[in-house]
Formats: structure tokens, C-alpha cells, sequence
């Protein structure tokens, strides 16, 4: 069955109509879903809020980073090192235990010669604040599924109470006296 097939078998299910066939129970599934399908579009604007907040944040926080900072080459022999403009820095050593001993690595340095994190790049920004907002309208989605499923349950519970009740009176009507 092609996607298309089964949206508007769903429309034809949970939209509202006069037949007499549909049960309340029916009627009142086709609301929830109604409502939680609009709450999901709604939860798309602070998704997409938090998303721009979070980046505009970031960037900010870029741009008030100290400058100075610049990509430098040390061998980590020990746990002192020479900056680029020949002075000794003692820090903390990034050697791993299966480094040899003459271990090279790049690490960006600030204008006090200790380590420091390296610039995030725009578009490293953009993507965080884009797997935040999917993430903010996926969790608000999933738990509106939740609700759905919830309800869902209440009133199938509620749906065969009723059925076995409507059976019960049907039994009554059409049973044949026992003969004894």
C-alpha cells in the first residue's frame, strides 16, 4: 500500500461525518488525534525558537571568546612544552598511555600559552542548534504519541465493555429457553 493510501485512509477514518455506524468512542479517538496533531505543528515554533536561541547564543559566546587563540605543533615529552614564541608552559599533559614518548599532536593555545578549546566553526554551530531543535519537536511529538496511545487504550477499554455489555443484552433477547 503506497504512503499516499494509507493518509488518506487515516483522513477518511478520523475525519467527522453523519454516518450512523461511527460510535462515540469513534468520534472522540477522531478529537484526540484532531488535537494532538495540531499540538505536533504547534510544538514546531518553540523547536525552531530553541533552535535559533541556542545558535545565536553560541555565536555570541564564539565571538567572546578570548582571541588570541592559534593552532600550534607540541611534543608532549613531559608535561612542560614550548609556546610558539620560545617560552617553557607547564600544564596538563594530553599524553595517553600508549603515546609513545615522543608524541606530536596540534592543540590551539590562548594568549596566556595554556590550552584552550578550538573554535567551533559556523557551521558546527548550526548543526548543534539544528540537532536541538529536531530534537525539541521529536520529544515533544513522542510524547504526544504517548497521550494518542494512552487514550487510545482508555477507550478500547472503554469500546469493549460496551460490546461485551451489547452482547450480553443481545444474548438475553435471542437465546432459546433451555429445555429440561
Amino acid at each position: 500500500m503506497r504512503s499516499a493510501d494509507r493518509i488518506m485512509r487515516m483522513v477518511r477514518l478520523y475525519r467527522p461525518d453523519r454516518n450512523p455506524l461511527r460510535r462515540p468512542s469513534d468520534r472522540g479517538e477522531a478529537a484526540v488525534v484532531a488535537v494532538l496533531v495540531s499540538l505536533a505543528l504547534l510544538s514546531l515554533w518553540p523547536a525552531v525558537w530553541i533552535a535559533s536561541a541556542m545558535y545565536d547564543s553560541e555565536v555570541q559566546a564564539e565571538a567572546a571568546a578570548p582571541p588570541g587563540r592559534e593552532l600550534v605543533v607540541i611534543r608532549f615529552a613531559s608535561d612542560q612544552w614550548r609556546s610558539p614564541d620560545g617560552a617553557v608552559v607547564t600544564g596538563r599533559s594530553l599524553t595517553r598511555p600508549a603515546d609513545p614518548a615522543d608524541a606530536v599532536r596540534q592543540v590551539w593555545i590562548d594568549r596566556l600559552h595554556q590550552i584552550a578549546p578550538r573554535p567551533r566553526d559556523p557551521e558546527e554551530l548550526a548543526l548543534a542548534a539544528a540537532v536541538t531543535g529536531l530534537g525539541t519537536a521529536l520529544t515533544a511529538t513522542g510524547l504526544l504519541a504517548v497521550v494518542y496511545m494512552w487514550a487510545r487504550s482508555f477507550l478500547d477499554r472503554r469500546r469493549l465493555t460496551r460490546w461485551d455489555a451489547d452482547w450480553l443484552t443481545a444474548d438475553r433477547r435471542w437465546r432459546r429457553p433451555r429445555q429440561t
